[in-house]
């Protein structure tokens, strides 16, 4: 067994360094996937429309690729993304949820494996309507790999997030370091005036409930599972690793009668976590 990460001394104990640099990072990390303050609007909604027409070529989209390759054509896809400013984007919809969350969690994790995978070939799948089984979001090609197909789940983009992005504070702002309040039946109903709560353990909460979930679907056999989540918000906090690491260990009973294998990487791309095999 592998993927286990060290133990390091960490500032996450210090609430008020966690909230200052939350507040930091989420405004960055929005900036990329928003709108280039500095941009005219007209300009912003031809980039809008020049991703979409690119996230819309379906053949393109579903092209074997290399990891190198494979990159660079995600790279070209983000400098598009990151410089529109609609709605969609914003909030994941339509070809813009494809991108954040299939083709840019891929993109992630290939970025740090692509020396050992680099004789395989990826590519995104486009969902069918109303298919005979659940045909998983990635298909792989390769004689080295375990795994012919490889499922993306996310918990970088919930509902929380959606209803952040739909309800700007103050003078249209729009939060994110701040937590969703829910009514009684668990909608989101409102945004609290204090910072969101920096506790690892809600991560790795939700980390754990995407992986049982994709558990009670079929797949393919030798097909794999990428969990894409939310290191960024945690400051890149080692504790996040290992206490995440643990979970899926303590859950293996369950993911590994359905996947080959498992693999973890946070939206900053710094740490990958892979359990299940042997390191490939």
């Amino acid at each position: 067994m592998w993927g286990s990460v060290r133990r390091y001394g960490t500032f996450a104990n210090d609430a008020a360094k966690v909230r200052a640099f939350t507040a930091k990072a989420r405004v960055w990390a929005a900036s990329l996937t928003a709108y280039d303050g500095h941009m005219h609007p007209q300009d912003q909604a031809e980039n809008t429309t020049v991703a979409l027409r690119a996230l819309s070529d379906n053949q393109d989209i579903e092209t074997l690729r290399t990891p190198e390759k494979f990159l660079l054509w995600h790279k070209g896809l983000y400098k598009l993304v990151r410089r529109s400013a609609d709605d969609a984007v914003l909030r994941h919809t339509g070809r813009f949820k494809l991108f954040h969350e299939e083709i840019q969690p891929l993109a992630f994790l290939l970025e740090r494996k692509h020396t050992q995978w680099r004789d395989s070939r990826f590519r995104n799948l486009i969902e069918i309507s109303n298919p005979k089984f659940k045909r998983p979001d990635v298909e792989v090609e390769s004689t080295s790999l375990p795994f012919e197909w490889l499922e993306i789940t996310c918990t970088t983009f919930d509902n929380d997030e959606n209803f952040r992005m739909k309800h700007p504070i103050g003078s249209g702002c729009r939060s994110t370091t701040r937590d969703v309040l829910h009514d009684e039946h668990g909608r989101p109903i409102s945004i609290s005036n204090e910072p969101a709560d920096c506790d690892v353990k809600n991560e790795v909460s939700k980390i754990n409930s995407r992986i049982q979930k994709k558990c009670r679907k079929d797949y393919p056999e030798s097909t794999a599972l990428l969990v894409y989540f939310d290191d960024f918000r945690y400051g890149c906090d080692p504790e996040l690793y290992t206490v995440a690491d643990d979970a899926c260990h303590s859950i293996k009973h369950i993911w590994s009668t359905h996947f080959e294998c498992l693999f973890l990487i946070g939206n900053s791309g710094k740490r990958l976590i892979e359990l299940g095999t042997q390191k490939l």
